[in-house]
């Protein structure tokens, strides 16, 4: 619970906020409301402190740089790709970046007992995204593929597209731990 104090030499800029942990213990803490000051301190705990916010935020910007690729690049390697499958790859792996970055708070596997790290973590993710998607969509991939690759070519199986979101997967995993953390300490604030 938080409540706001004011102090005795109270300014525009700061006010007090009194709160109890989880032990009862009280925390005075000081705010401060300026803009400048708190964009500061936004920008200090965005590169300083893990947090969620900023982790799915990366997430989701690498992601939407893999899919503004894919739906700039797709015309040249199939012209007849049609619109909705440029949003789709577009918006797709804004979603697949956005889901690594909130399961980078899971770095313990509950059932198997085990570490996650976002080395497995990540890629497994993008892995398995992009196999259901291929799993529902196997008819569209495949004339994608057969349209870049040929009927009879070695990469003409939509399956790839499930190593493809593996590697996409790792990058977005490593982008969102290295410059947004990972574990718990991503909610804890």
């Amino acid at each position: 619970m938080c409540v706001c104090l004011r102090t005795p030499n109270f300014s525009w800029r700061s006010t007090n906020i009194l709160r109890t942990n989880n032990t009862g213990k009280r925390i005075d803490a000081k705010m401060y409301c300026s803009y400048s000051s708190h964009a500061a301190k936004w920008g200090a705990r965005m590169f300083g402190n893990p947090l969620l916010i900023p982790r799915i935020a990366i997430g989701k910007a690498i992601g939407f740089l893999m899919g503004l690729t894919g739906f700039v690049c797709l015309p040249w390697f199939v012209p007849e790709a049609g619109w909705l499958i440029r949003w789709g790859i577009l918006l797709w792996y804004t979603t697949l970046g956005a889901i690594i970055g909130m399961f980078g708070v899971f770095t313990w596997h509950p059932v198997l007992k085990l570490p996650m790290p976002w080395w497995v973590r990540a890629p497994f993710l993008g892995a398995w995204m992009n196999f259901v998607l291929t799993f529902f969509a196997y008819d569209t991939m495949k004339r994608l593929l057969a349209a870049m690759f040929g009927p009879d070519g070695f990469l003409s199986s939509p399956f790839w597209f499930v190593a493809d979101g593996a590697v996409a997967g790792l990058i977005i995993g490593y982008c969102a731990t290295r410059f947004g953390g990972e574990g718990v300490e991503t909610v804890g604030r």
